[in-house]
């Protein structure tokens, strides 16, 4: 399954990822119906204003956005459309992502590195849901 849809918001000038490197990104997600679920540039977030650093292609996020983020440039900035099915699925993600979600994603990718020597990936643990 592809991901629904990608809006490029600002163009880069960068590299382009593969499978395997790391990459650090700032992202927020919503709902549909616009409902903000996070975004890694708020300070009292779960990251505190940190981009989240992980391993593309590795299930470390979900298959949307690994999807979306080997189509991207270093210093791009994208919007992407993400299907349920490449999304949280039929579980969701209690209680911030519904069954079923659609999810509107802004992606903005700051850097990769494929060194074997980086410090652990950091993640992002959806904690709670804030309308816009």
């Amino acid at each position: 399954t592809e991901v629904l849809g990608y809006n490029e918001e600002a163009e880069g000038a960068g590299a382009r990822p593969q499978s395997g490197d790391t990459c650090a990104c700032h992202f927020s997600i919503q709902l549909m119906d616009t409902t903000r679920v996070c975004d890694t540039r708020d300070e009292d977030g779960d990251t505190a204003g940190e981009p989240v650093r992980f391993k593309l292609g590795q299930g470390s996020v979900i298959a949307g956005l690994d999807q979306a983020i080997l189509k991207m440039v270093v210093g791009q900035l994208m919007r992407v459309v993400v299907s349920p099915d490449l999304g949280y699925g039929s579980k969701g993600f209690y209680p911030s992502i519904p069954a079923n979600a659609t999810l509107i994603i802004d992606v903005e990718l700051l850097s990769i590195n494929s060194s074997s020597d980086l410090p652990p990936p950091t993640g992002l643990h959806v904690t709670r849901t804030r309308a816009l």
